[in-house]
């Protein structure tokens, strides 16, 4: 049986975490992720290697520096 893939709404078109399946399909690396977008009446696709652990805590370093800042600008309404 197959899993429905939902994709995520970004501001310039959508996002999928590649299923593993579908990654060793398409001979990337597990956890990649695809990029959805329209260009000229047609779906455009790019494929983003999945975060490497320095990008990872980075972010979570980066994150817990201002999540102060993230939290106002939510309840602010971004």
């Amino acid at each position: 049986m197959s899993l429905a893939i939902a994709p995520r709404k970004t501001s310039q078109g959508w996002m999928i975490d590649l299923p593993d399946d579908m990654a060793e399909a398409l001979n990337v690396a597990h956890g990649s992720i695809a990029l959805l977008y329209v260009n000229d009446g047609n779906v455009e696709t790019e494929l983003l290697p999945p975060p490497t652990d320095e990008l990872k805590d980075f972010f979570e370093r980066t994150y817990a520096k201002y999540s102060d800042t993230f939290k106002e600008l939510k309840r602010l309404g971004d």
